[in-house]
């Protein structure tokens, strides 16, 4: 019934490709919770479980399970909805997502300044970098016009507050 139901909200819903992602994300996780898994699984036990097995062993971040949860819930209304399955436990059942908020970490206008302003050593040029935990490494440039383009696109987005995906369709 997963299938029926993702092609017809497909097209209800005008499901953008990336949602469409999801849901193949989705089925994944489904199909390694359980390969027979049926409506009647998802009682309180059995969501427990489910929430338990994409926190645990999928090792799942808390805002993909409440996604992952989400989708779950949708389907299941769907299914209630359909007459497919009278296992409505889903509708009472109340969970708790210990979500954090990332901090939004942004650039100065000096620091997307020097960004804007930095020369790309030519090619074959040998350029230091440095790790996270500090230390240095050496490192020959290649594609100096490709990490050039990458640069002034990324400012081009900064400076217009574009998404990288809005910028993509700029012609």
């Amino acid at each position: 019934r997963l299938e029926e139901f993702k092609k017809e909200q497909a097209i209800v819903s005008q499901w953008a490709y990336a949602t469409q992602q999801c849901w193949i994300t989705f089925t994944h996780h489904l199909t390694k919770f359980s390969k027979k898994v049926k409506f009647e699984d998802f009682n309180e036990s059995g969501l427990n479980k489910f929430i338990n097995f994409l926190r645990v062993t999928e090792n799942l971040e808390e805002k993909t399970v409440q996604k992952q949860y989400t989708q779950l819930k949708w389907f299941m209304n769907w299914a209630v909805r359909k007459g497919y399955t009278k296992q409505d436990y889903i509708l009472r059942y109340k969970v708790k997502f210990k979500v954090l908020q990332k901090p939004v970490i942004f650039l100065t206008k000096e620091e997307l300044l020097r960004v804007y302003n930095y020369e790309v050593p030519a090619n074959q040029d040998e350029v230091t970098l440095h790790k996270y935990d500090g230390e240095e490494y050496k490192k020959k440039v290649e594609e100096a016009g490709a990490i050039a383009k990458t640069r002034d696109l990324f400012c081009f987005c900064a400076f217009t507050s574009l998404r990288y995906s809005d910028m993509a369709k700029v012609k």
